[in-house]
């Protein structure tokens, strides 16, 4: 009986299949192997939970199709131009992970640990994938490309996504404090990282999430706002702002300073637009309900 879903591979007689386990993955002899894992089939993928790839392995050109990765370790490993196809990463370990134009295909994360990982180099593809309770802590994301996936109550937090683009992607719980871009920083990153796919934002649906103090440098017209009904897209925001300043030249002086505090910020991004919660200017900018709404009333009728 093993004590664990990792120390299992570890045993006299499974050794020799840990150590060649890339061999076996790489060639053809096993691509359509009735015995890929000493362990069967488990729900109809593959049974690789809790392997232990070498720390710092560099996975090349690989075909993962039908695994089952659950509380796998990826510790600092290289993943470079691999298919990741019908693939379950469930509370696997891919802190410190390097991702360089990799294909996810129908693949779930859930609980899975991503710290002070680089996702989306050479613009890596995730489609129709699942991040559910995922841990992006100190994540660098350079230019994945999301389409079809959901990002379910992860800890989205501080978050910049860079040159990440989204196409129907549906974000479920709270978002804090991330910015998404349409594009690097600078162009000069363009040169570093190569040109990123134009982020059009569409059809992302944040009907169920929570924004606060989220920031977009990118056009989100196309983006399906929360329904909760605290949540307000303005585009055009740094026109509206001075408008806006106009009209609220006799509010009090406490209450224009938090005001202009999240001018300041606007302005100095150079955001176009913005998705501001109500919530968010009563606790954060310490705004009454009342100035909260007449607000959002008054950046509405800027223009």
């Amino acid at each position: 009986m093993y004590t664990s879903l990792c120390e299992r591979w570890h045993y006299p007689g499974i050794r020799k299949v840990t150590r060649n386990i890339l061999w076996r993955f790489w060639c053809d002899r096993w691509r359509h192997a009735t015995d890929l894992s000493p362990f069967g089939l488990i729900h109809g993928r593959w049974d690789f939970r809790g392997f232990p790839f070498l720390e710092g392995e560099r996975i090349r050109n690989i075909s993962f199709n039908n695994i089952d990765f659950t509380s796998a370790q990826f510790r600092r490993a290289d993943l470079i131009r691999c298919s990741f196809q019908n693939v379950l990463l469930s509370n696997a370990s891919l802190d410190e992970v390097t991702d360089f134009d990799n294909q996810f295909e129908n693949c779930e994360f859930f609980g899975t640990r991503i710290l002070h990982s680089s996702i989306g180099h050479e613009g890596s593809r995730y489609n129709q994938c699942r991040f559910e309770r995922c841990i992006f802590t100190r994540t660098s994301m350079i230019r994945p490309e999301f389409n079809d996936c959901q990002f379910v109550s992860c800890d989205l937090d501080d978050i910049d996504f860079s040159a990440s683009s989204f196409v129907r992607c549906k974000f479920t719980g709270k978002i804090i404090g991330c910015m998404f871009r349409n594009g690097f920083f600078t162009k000069d990153m363009n040169h570093d990282f190569g040109v990123p796919r134009v982020n059009e934002m569409a059809q992302v649906d944040f009907s169920e999430a929570e924004l606060h103090m989220v920031g977009f440098l990118c056009d989100i017209s196309m983006a399906i706002l929360p329904m909760d009904g605290k949540h307000f897209r303005f585009d055009r925001i740094r026109e509206r702002i001075p408008i806006a300043r106009n009209l609220l030249a006799d509010w009090p002086d406490n209450a224009l300073k938090e005001i202009e505090i999240l001018f300041s910020i606007f302005m100095s991004m150079k955001m176009d637009w913005v998705i501001l919660n109500v919530n968010d200017l009563i606790d954060e900018y310490h705004l009454t309900q009342y100035q909260a709404d007449e607000l959002i009333r008054i950046l509405h009728k800027s223009l």
